[in-house]
């Protein structure tokens, strides 16, 4: 007979396995759960697994829209839980959101928790936009408690109409899953100047940082404007940080075949890890820049 709850954490994508519940799973294992994390395939579940020490199963899903390959994965998720027979599903990310709860309430899991970290519809229009707002409804329908990662994700998640205010509730100020004050505490005064000297980047610039995969939904098209209103008025520079599969194409296709780091680019070839930089120079409007039309200046992997 099992004595210990059992907890199922369900993610699209390893990578937010791995930074978002980061630390999480260990804990709540650390309380007395059975903790499994179920996210598609990849080498960041094996080291989730490995660091955390909790199950974890692989499930084949995509960020993407596709009826045929997303009813694939809904029963495929709803057998791994059949066979889990969770007593609680934590489930987060727009396509794991929506799959983990519908499988979790057709199974009938006894607590069933929708974490929002954010409206994926936000940024898009006509029918994706129509479907993303369904789709939303629908995990909430399917959820006990909706979990906002703040007090402002709910009001405009309420406002919207996705859900009634006594549905969802945020945890303290509001968070994704805490900050480790350890890690990221500030630098000293030291350890700045000697980054800068190692990225090339002077030491009275002005940093404007980026962290997050490059595409429209995150707002980089309003980060390079802000950024060339910054750029026109000091000396500023832009560090982007993303993660692969976008980074390594990304750094090489913008950066122009006369311009180029020949020992920046070998090593972006090798492995661009999820925190290292690639310093790209431009003359002119940073609104303007398309592929082939910056500098490769410096490639940064932190240590």
């Amino acid at each position: 007979m099992r004595t210990s709850p059992r907890l199922v954490y369900v993610v699209t994508h390893p990578i937010s396995a791995s930074l978002l519940l980061r630390g999480q799973l260990a804990h709540m294992a650390a309380r007395g759960f059975d903790v499994t994390v179920v996210s598609a395939p990849g080498p960041d579940l094996d080291e989730v697994r490995q660091r955390e020490g909790v199950r974890a199963i692989e499930v084949p899903m995509r960020r993407d829209i596709s009826a045929g390959r997303d009813a694939v994965s809904l029963v495929r998720l709803g057998r791994a839980l059949a066979t889990l027979r969770p007593d609680i599903v934590n489930a987060s990310t727009t396509k794991g959101g929506l799959l983990g709860m519908m499988a979790s309430r057709t199974l009938r899991v006894p607590v069933r928790i929708y974490l929002l970290r954010g409206l994926r519809g936000e940024t898009t229009t006509g029918s994706t936009r129509s479907i993303l707002r369904a789709t939303e409804k629908v995990a909430v329908a399917c959820a006990h408690e909706v979990v906002c990662v703040s007090e402002s994700l709910r009001t405009r998640f309420v406002e919207e109409g996705y859900a009634r205010e006594k549905k969802t509730r945020v945890l303290g100020a509001g968070s994704s899953n805490g900050v480790d004050v350890g890690r990221f505490s500030p630098a000293s005064v030291e350890a700045r100047r000697a980054a800068r000297v190692e990225i090339g980047i002077p030491i009275d610039a002005f940093v404007v940082g980026f962290v997050g995969r490059l595409v429209d939904d995150k707002g980089v098209g309003d980060l390079l404007g802000a950024f060339d209103g910054i750029r026109s008025k000091r000396n500023a520079w832009l560090l982007v940080v993303g993660h692969e599969p976008t980074m390594t194409e990304l750094a090489l296709g913008l950066a122009g075949p006369e311009a180029v780091n020949t020992d920046a680019a070998e090593r972006i070839s090798a492995k661009f890890p999820t925190s290292a930089m690639a310093v790209l120079r431009l003359n002119g409007s940073w609104t303007d820049l398309e592929l082939g039309s910056a500098q490769l200046a410096d490639f940064h992997v932190p240590r």
